[in-house]
């Protein structure tokens, strides 16, 4: 039962620090006049081969462990 509540907040951190992320990339696309953020996030992806989203990233990482 510990390992099921510890396991949910670890979520709701990892999910509140992910929003946090879309909110500061919004933040600095508005403050420096970069354009859409989804634009920017999208083209960190391709240059990076990374995924800014954690659900993304550990679903690539696994399909490229096989």
């Amino acid at each position: 039962m510990k390992i099921e509540k510890d396991n949910n907040h670890l979520h709701k951190i990892i999910d509140k620090f992910y929003d946090t992320v879309e909110k500061f990339i919004d933040w600095i696309c508005n403050k420096f006049g970069i354009g859409e953020s989804k634009e920017l996030v999208r083209n960190f992806e391709k240059e990076t081969h990374s995924f800014i989203n954690p659900v993304k990233k550990i679903k690539h990482e696994n399909r490229e462990k096989i």
